[in-house]
């Protein structure tokens, strides 16, 4: 799909993207706002509970390794109050070692960092189309 598809598919999605590392958040948000309705942006596990709690988002993309909450912790907290909340989460660690302290929790998605552009943008289609399926 290209990106203008891509755009197409997800211009009515909310995210709430939560990343400390400066370089990686800044290229990412970029690309995020040319896709998405609503890009909001936290740099720990604190302020992104309070965005979760005061806004509606149909994808959460997190790290795991984030300051003050773990991505652990807040992954744990959103899916207390919304179980199918999507959720994409990039970490340096590998799928299998996140899914043992994740595996009840449904509707989550893993991409291992370093993060390619092509690989997030193809993980994104299929979460959103997943999504649009069941709206």
């Amino acid at each position: 799909m290209q990106i203008k598809e891509l755009a197409d598919l997800t211009s009515s999605v909310s995210i709430l993207y939560i990343e400390d590392d400066k370089h990686l958040k800044e290229q990412n948000q970029e690309l995020f706002q040319n896709l998405f309705k609503i890009v909001d942006i936290a740099d720990n596990g604190v302020d992104a509970i309070k965005l979760y709690e005061t806004n509606k988002y149909q994808l959460i993309i997190t790290d795991i390794n984030i300051p003050l909450l773990s991505g652990i912790n807040v992954i744990k907290q959103i899916k207390d109050k919304k179980p199918l909340q999507a959720i994409l989460v990039t970490s340096v660690f590998r799928e299998y070692e996140l899914k043992k302290e994740l595996e009840d929790l449904d509707n989550i998605h893993y991409l291992t960092k370093p993060l390619e552009t092509k690989t997030l943008l193809k993980e994104i289609e299929v979460i959103v189309k997943n999504l649009l399926t069941f709206a």
